[in-house]
């Protein structure tokens, strides 16, 4: 009796065990299948979520809580479409509320006119304004060498007016939804009421305070600003444009996209990752000249405090004219004699005008340029082609 109770007991024990290893094996086979799966909604996987970020599934869920006339909502891709209006033309011709066209962001600046919208630097850790003028003219991309950085990317950024900018941070934005043509100030170093200062690590408020500020327009209604964080969403750091082996893409791929990844594997990967784009756009005061002088050979040399010095070649400079000054200048075809002559009469004014810019006012006004957005050389080229079309 005892006998065939111990063999029972080994019977039932050995069929466990065996439905224990069939389950094991099954549900190995749905996780290989289900990362395999996983993997594959992610063919071309942005940087944020693989970074462990979620700023794009965020800006989803409140768009979908977004409702217009009629309890009526939009797709992602209409909100994409309407910042891609406002960045190129400052309004929407059909908007979703309210008659078409809206009502301009500003009369004065549009944002592609300071703004590229495509990848401008050749490595991304580098914001070398002579690589990016080289890029330029190997690729004949569509890209300017203007004041602003690129806003391709720019949801990867993890701070706003950096560096000679961050007295921007002084700058205040409105608290919640609602908008009022008033600034927000600080007036006597207090925002208005119904603002507050502005958050140098968020790109929504970096984006009004350009709005508002620096293009002297007005501040984004909720769905304009959606629109536009959408759109530039839709222009994040892919995996791909990273400067990374094809068995490193393939490995972040697995990892990062895995439900269930090894956690030391995959911070060992977001270190890699981190390492390969900027996390800011650096602005770095480009100083002004101490003499500017003209050799016997007609050579426009540029001297600066730091002992740096700079002779400008004017065929560079004809084309560095029309990637950057003539942008805003709008000057169609060669600039005229006059107009060389007017532009380089006073030196001391010309470099202040790239270093410092003029006085920011209700009025068009001339942003200034950093190192990262043209180089000395580079100005000291433009100088030399004016001054050789002003003789």
């Amino acid at each position: 009796m005892k006998h065939t109770f111990n063999k029972n007991i080994v019977k039932r024990l050995h069929n466990s065990f065996s439905a224990l290893c069939v389950l094991s094996l099954l549900l190995f086979i749905l996780l290989a299948y289900y990362e395999s799966a996983f993997a594959d909604t992610f063919p071309d996987p942005g940087i944020d979520i693989l970074m462990g970020g979620n700023g794009r599934y965020s800006l989803q869920q409140r768009i979908k809580k977004i409702e217009f006339k009629n309890s009526r909502t939009y797709s992602w891709e209409d909100f994409s479409a309407w910042g891609k209006e406002i960045f190129f033309e400052g309004f929407v011709q059909n908007p979703p509320t309210g008659s078409g066209p809206s009502k301009p962001v500003s009369k004065l600046f549009k944002c592609a006119r300071c703004h590229n919208y495509e990848r401008e630097d050749p490595v991304l850790t580098v914001q070398d304004p002579e690589a990016r003028f080289q890029w330029i003219e190997e690729t004949g991309d569509e890209l300017f060498l203007i004041q602003g950085a690129t806003m391709w990317g720019v949801v990867n950024r993890e701070t706003f007016y950096p560096d000679y900018f961050s007295i921007y941070h002084d700058l205040c934005v409105p608290k919640g939804k609602k908008t009022s043509w008033l600034p927000c100030g600080p007036l006597f170093g207090i925002c208005r009421p119904g603002c507050r200062t502005m958050n140098p690590n968020s790109l929504e408020d970096a984006i009004q305070v350009c709005s508002n500020y620096c293009s002297v327009g007005r501040y984004l209604k909720e769905w304009e600003l959606y629109s536009l964080m959408a759109y530039f969403w839709d222009k994040e750091i892919r995996l791909e444009d990273l400067d990374l082996l094809p068995e490193q893409i393939s490995q972040a791929k697995k990892v990062l996209t895995s439900p269930s990844p090894d956690h030391q594997e995959a911070e060992k990967l977001r270190r890699l990752l981190d390492s390969k784009y900027s996390k800011k756009a650096n602005n770095t005061f480009r100083g002004i000249p101490e003499r500017v002088t003209e050799d016997s050979q007609g050579n426009v040399v540029v001297d600066y405090k730091d002992g740096s010095k700079f002779i400008g070649d004017s065929a560079r400079g004809e084309r560095l004219w029309k990637l950057s000054c003539a942008r805003c200048h709008e000057v169609k075809g060669p600039i005229s004699a006059k107009k060389a002559k007017h532009l380089t009469e006073e030196l001391d004014e010309f470099h202040e005008m790239l270093a410092i810019g003029s006085r920011h006012s209700f009025s068009r006004y001339m942003p200034n340029f950093t190192l990262e957005r043209l180089s000395r050389q580079q100005s000291a080229d433009i100088l030399k082609y004016l001054k050789q079309i002003a003789k």
